[in-house]
């Protein structure tokens, strides 16, 4: 079959009839029909009975459609290249295609100090699947890619951002308090507990699962998803622990869940990718290294934070007073859930709604006793057990 053949071909196959055919590849009725007899001619077989003023597929034809499809969806992605290659790019654009974990946190963040270095350049984000991100980035509909594993394409060149690790978001009540006091949960201790499973044929799905079987464990699962937002929202409501990557855990609200890391750590590998064989332009170096410093400061604050619900604060300190430290807090948007309690011997009305104005969310004058301390504690939400008299 020529090319002719196999186009005329597939637009009966569309349409159903020769007038549908014709109109679709904007030639005539007896044009098609010629091309059809010349096809079935070299085929030697026929691809089409009439019934009822149809065209009926035969057996044959159905068995060729399948690799006409593959035919015409692969001289789709040819044209969408050569439109790309014509029309050319505007250089004030960074198109950006990334997994959807990374677009909650991440990303946005990014955004934010892109902009604030190259305000006049835009910015476009889709979330997609690996493979699709994949095929975008080969195609250059896409500048940049952001996965979690590298994607093994010989079209793409890869460069490891940063690695984050896998941490456990427990409803609060759920870990036991030696387990908080820790700072970290084993697999082990999560035998007993409801676990909220992973998309087994996911990267990191897998690396957990392999990881159960190393430990030799086996975590109970009643409820399973395929996204870490979803295994996130769930925990958030109390119907089990989530299992997710570090990026996931941004999102989490520590009012309401508890954020530990993994022992043994389970490292998980953050990759940009780019069209090789080409440049990588300036703006574009610009945003990964956005994205780099946001990994770089977020995950880090998360590790080393994870497991921090509340800041005691006294109001006359060095270098910063009280009121500014609490200030600071709030203004930092990675701090938006760290409860703040001032503890001082301010005892003024007007310090007391200064601060509270400021953000604190409790202030308790000296003296005060233990027993104090842990009541605020309990109205704040926060386990007191661990609390060491001083």
């Amino acid at each position: 079959m020529r090319l002719r053949h196999i186009e005329v071909f597939n637009a009966v196959m569309l349409t159903g009839s020769v007038s549908g055919a014709a109109r679709l590849v904007n030639v005539t009725q007896p044009a098609v029909s010629r091309t059809l007899q010349h096809a079935e001619v070299q085929l030697g077989f026929a691809l089409f009975q009439r019934v009822k003023n149809r065209l009926v597929p035969t057996t044959e034809a159905l068995t060729l459609y399948p690799h006409v499809e593959r035919l015409f969806a692969n001289l789709d992605e040819v044209q969408r290249l050569a439109d790309t290659l014509k029309s050319g790019r505007d250089a004030k654009e960074v198109r950006v295609v990334s997994i959807l974990t990374l677009g909650h946190e991440v990303l946005p963040r990014a955004v934010k100090l892109f902009a604030a270095k190259l305000p006049k350049v835009g910015v476009t984000i889709k979330t997609l699947h690996s493979p699709q991100m994949v095929s975008s980035l080969v195609l250059q509909e896409a500048d940049v890619g952001f996965f979690y594993s590298p994607a093994a394409h010989p079209a793409l060149q890869m460069e490891a951002l940063g690695e984050t690790q896998m941490m456990c978001v427990a409803p609060k009540g759920m870990l036991a308090a030696k387990t908080l006091r820790a700072g970290a949960v084993t697999l082990e201790e999560l035998v007993p507990l409801p676990v909220i499973g992973l998309d087994t044929t996911h990267p990191l799905g897998i690396t957990l699962s392999q990881a159960c079987r190393e430990a030799g464990v086996g975590l109970s699962s009643t409820i399973n998803v395929q996204t870490y937002h979803a295994a996130l929202s769930l925990a958030r409501h109390g119907l089990g622990i989530a299992l997710v990557d570090g990026c996931t855990a941004l999102s989490a609200d520590p009012a309401l869940v508890d954020v530990l890391p993994l022992r043994p750590s389970i490292p998980v590998s953050i990759q940009a990718a780019c069209p090789a064989g080409k440049p990588t332009s300036v703006v574009v170096r610009a945003f990964i290294r956005a994205v780099q410093q946001v990994l770089a400061e977020a995950l880090t604050h998360l590790e080393t934070h994870a497991d921090t619900a509340i800041a005691l604060v006294d109001w006359n300190m060095p270098e910063m007073n009280g009121l500014e430290l609490v200030k600071a807090i709030r203004a930092d948007d990675r701090l938006a859930a760290l409860r703040v309690m001032m503890v001082t011997t301010e005892t003024e009305v007007a310090h007391i709604e200064r601060a509270l104005a400021a953000g604190a969310n409790e202030y308790v004058m000296k003296p005060f006793s233990r027993e104090i301390i842990e009541e605020k504690l309990r109205l704040l939400g926060v386990d007191g057990d661990g609390l060491r008299a001083s």
